[in-house]
């Protein structure tokens, strides 16, 4: 009897569903290492890009979604000069 070593990757599911049928006898271990240590990442899930850096405290953490990461804010607006003022990445107040 050959064996056989089927591999999976579990970081993103939390839930493995499969079926196995054969005429032969089968006996299988499984094993799944869980790190009970890792926290869920509780910060912002959405992030407007700013002026200057910024850091998601995200290491060694499980996310429960996708991170979105929106447009750079852009504005124009007239100035007293007949011209226009373009603001990159600010808001305006």
């Amino acid at each position: 009897m050959a064996d056989v070593e089927l591999t999976f990757d579990l970081s993103v599911e939390e839930e493995l569903t499969f079926d196995l049928s054969s005429e032969n006898e089968m006996t299988f271990d499984l094993s799944i290492p869980h790190d009970v240590t890792t926290r869920l990442y509780d910060g912002e899930y959405e992030v407007v890009p700013k002026t200057y850096g910024q850091t998601l405290n995200t290491a060694n953490k499980k996310m429960a979604e996708d991170l979105t990461i929106t447009a750079i804010p852009y504005y124009e607006t007239s100035n007293e000069s007949d011209g226009k003022t373009v603001y990159i990445a600010n808001t305006i107040a």
